[in-house]
């Protein structure tokens, strides 16, 4: 099989789950600040993480072209993702609803994201796909 052809797909279907971690995401927030009553628009935590889906999905986007920064690029914010999630739930965890909707992305959703940002990482650094990010 063509090992391009293949890494674009794993690139499309990743993006398709970050859509649905983003989108939960915005369910449990709108949730819990229901519940909470503590909706603010100036919240700077989720300024942030929109700030970096842009960034991510550009990112995917720029890999999925193969451009020549794009490799570098897309590991930064896997660095950051995993950091940055780590520092959020120390200083503010998350007020998740326990629902059908949490169960789906947290024990499918999120492992196979995360297993598929490892094949991506794998496919453009140590395969000779690496060769191809040259424009």
């Amino acid at each position: 099989m063509d090992l391009k052809k293949n890494f674009h797909g794993i690139l499309i279907f990743k993006a398709i789950l970050f859509f649905l971690i983003i989108i939960w995401g915005g369910y449990n927030q709108t949730i819990t600040n229901n519940i909470n009553n503590n909706f603010s628009l100036l919240d700077i935590g989720g300024l942030g993480f929109l700030i970096f889906s842009i960034c991510y999905l550009w990112s995917c986007y720029s890999l999925y072209k193969l451009k020549k920064n794009s490799r570098v690029f897309f590991l930064s914010l896997v660095f950051l993702f995993v950091i940055f999630g780590f520092l959020a739930e120390l200083i503010k965890p998350m007020q998740i609803s326990y629902d059908f909707f949490y169960i789906f992305v947290f024990y499918i959703v999120s492992p196979l994201f995360f297993i598929l940002q490892g094949i991506i990482l794998t496919l453009i650094y140590f395969t000779d796909l690496k060769f191809n990010f040259v424009n």
